[in-house]
């Protein structure tokens, strides 16, 4: 979402990701867990068909390019991990803009389908935010779905500010990047 609480159009032209997905794996070509799932409005799902999925090779990170044409303002960063196999999701992630560290953090992980394996395909909401705004009611709409993994993660906190950072204690709110 931009300044004004407005989501940004995000379109398969805009978003590049290394590896692709599974669908480069042999046999796997028809693989519908591709980049372009992140943005097709679909998120809180069981349906792989609204997943990215990409192969995981020890010591090598999945990296996601969103590249704009203009310059864009972010206030809320939203992420839903991978729920078909919770698992298979992504633990830690960072965001760069224009080459600059922002935000580095966990990720919550995804509630997995129901154990008796009946579901329409809709998930509990599982959203997670990340917050780059001092907007109060943006911050206390978004609240609930801001996540921090354990008190430890919290204290070690490290906040990033125009450049400059500071490690400090829990004092201020999640928004925030977790130092390990």
């Amino acid at each position: 979402y931009n300044h004004q609480g407005v989501l940004v159009d995000v379109n398969k032209d805009n978003v590049f990701a290394v590896p692709y997905s599974v669908c480069e794996l042999l046999d796997n070509e028809n693989d519908p867990r591709t980049p372009d799932k992140l943005f097709d409005g679909v998120n809180d799902t069981f349906d792989d068909e609204h997943m990215w999925l990409v192969p995981w090779t020890q010591g090598q990170s999945a990296v996601v390019y969103i590249v704009f044409d203009e310059p864009v303002t972010l206030s809320i960063l939203q992420l839903w991990n991978y729920s078909k196999t919770p698992p298979r999701g992504a633990r830690e992630f960072e965001l760069h803009i224009d080459d600059v560290l922002v935000y580095k953090g966990h990720v919550r992980k995804a509630p997995g389908p129901p154990a008796d394996g009946v579901t329409d395909g809709v998930a509990p909401s599982f959203c997670q935010s990340v917050l780059f705004t001092n907007d109060k009611a943006v911050v206390a709409r978004e609240r609930s779905f801001i996540y921090t993994p354990d008190s430890k993660a919290e204290e070690e906190t490290e906040f990033i500010d125009a450049e400059k950072s500071s490690q400090q204690r829990a004092s201020r709110p999640h928004t925030s990047v977790h130092r390990s």
